[in-house]
């Protein structure tokens, strides 16, 4: 299935950058291997965010897509299986937008739904922001105050977060370099640095 990026920002230097970005991630095969890792996918995407000079945090909460008569979650507590991360983590930049790159599992699952999402949030104590898709479809970040074991994941992450940001900011400093080489030899030259551990399965929760 083709990612696809659902942009309602500001056509701003924001919306270009993120833009960007997701073309770089998409270049790199970054959501196919990680799109459904919400905290590692967004992390890069803070990462790189963060490199660019923009006020960026993480933020905790579940997501809720639904369709007509049909309800997806993304981290919801009821139905998180054994060893799933109990929550969804998501971008907030500068206190306004939120940019989501982990939406891969409702992206599996619906047609509708994309990989990726940026827009002008506004928040209440309920939502840190609500989208619509389209007329029958919306999406809506809930806040959570808290996920389990969320500081442990992020350190156990922490080393091939690092070797994966070097990758994509070797890329971005010569896209051109990286373009030839695929040309030439067709294959990507598999990595060196360690997968992640699969002790725990990052994807998401869907119902």
């Amino acid at each position: 299935m083709t990612n696809t990026f659902f942009n309602k920002l500001p056509p701003t230097q924001l919306s270009k950058d993120t833009s960007q970005l997701f073309a770089d991630f998409e270049y790199l095969g970054l959501f196919d291997e990680y799109g459904s890792c919400c905290l590692f996918i967004n992390q890069l995407l803070l990462q790189s965010l963060r490199q660019k000079n923009y006020p960026v945090q993480l933020i905790s909460c579940y997501a809720l897509m639904e369709e007509q008569n049909q309800r997806f979650f993304l981290g919801h507590k009821d139905y998180i299986k054994p060893g799933q991360l109990a929550g969804h983590v998501t971008c907030l930049v500068n206190q306004e937008f939120l940019v989501d790159f982990g939406l891969g599992n409702l992206h599996k699952c619906l047609a509708t739904a994309p990989q990726a999402i940026a827009f002008q949030a506004r928040a209440s104590d309920h939502l840190f922001g609500e989208l619509y898709l389209s007329n029958l479809a919306k999406i809506a970040w809930h806040p959570i105050h808290d996920i389990p074991n969320l500081a442990f994941e992020t350190a156990r992450q922490q080393p091939k977060l690092d070797a994966v940001f070097q990758q994509l900011h070797a890329f971005q400093k010569n896209r051109l370099k990286f373009a030839i080489h695929r040309a030439l030899f067709k294959k990507r030259k598999k990595s060196t640095t360690p997968k992640l551990v699969p002790r725990t399965n990052f994807d998401e929760t869907y119902f």
